[in-house]
């Protein structure tokens, strides 16, 4: 009898095992999707941005996950999703380091940096396999910003250069 509660018992603990070894991933709960959602810095992110010394090209394709308009309204504000990309032209390469600018009635920063997306759709038009991992994506909190009308421009730094774009983007906030 103590062998067969012991089988009985053995053959739960495998089935559970092998159970939760082939489970799929649950999905993110909207608490863990959140904390993705990053707050502005208020303060330049690096003295460069005072004098940029080139303009490149730079696009914002999206505004959350819809193509971006010439005038996107956003009416919840904590949870904004920006993507484009954006390019050192004249050395023909991604940017080490990229960031946001929103300004209106007030201006604050968002880093894209860390969070390259591959756009083999640059890399294609520029005829240019370096502009491949030229793409980005943020995801904010806005929040904090008074409801409004936002220009947006991406600041990069390529070295020792720092290069502005203006998307000819704007953001309604409500």
């Amino acid at each position: 009898m103590l062998r067969k509660i012991f089988a009985v018992v053995f053959l739960m603990v495998l089935a559970a095992a092998c159970a939760r070894e082939n489970a799929t991933p649950s999905a993110p709960t909207l608490k863990n999707l959140d904390r993705r959602f990053t707050e502005p810095a208020t303060e330049k992110p690096f003295s460069a941005i005072v004098s940029p010394s080139t303009v490149s090209p730079c696009s914002l394709d999206g505004v959350n996950d819809r193509p971006a308009a010439e005038k996107n309204i956003v009416g919840e504000k904590s949870k904004v999703i920006l993507s484009g990309w954006a390019a050192d032209m004249l050395n023909q390469v991604a940017a080490d380091e990229m960031w946001i600018e929103i300004s209106g009635p007030s201006t604050v920063y968002l880093k894209a940096s860390g969070s390259t997306e591959k756009r083999p759709d640059v890399a294609s038009y520029f005829n240019n396999p370096a502009m491949l991992e030229t793409g980005w994506r943020i995801y904010a909190n806005l929040s904090s910003l008074a409801s409004g009308d936002y220009l947006l421009r991406v600041i990069m730094r390529t070295g020792t250069k720092t290069l502005i774009c203006d998307t000819k983007r704007r953001l309604i906030l409500e």
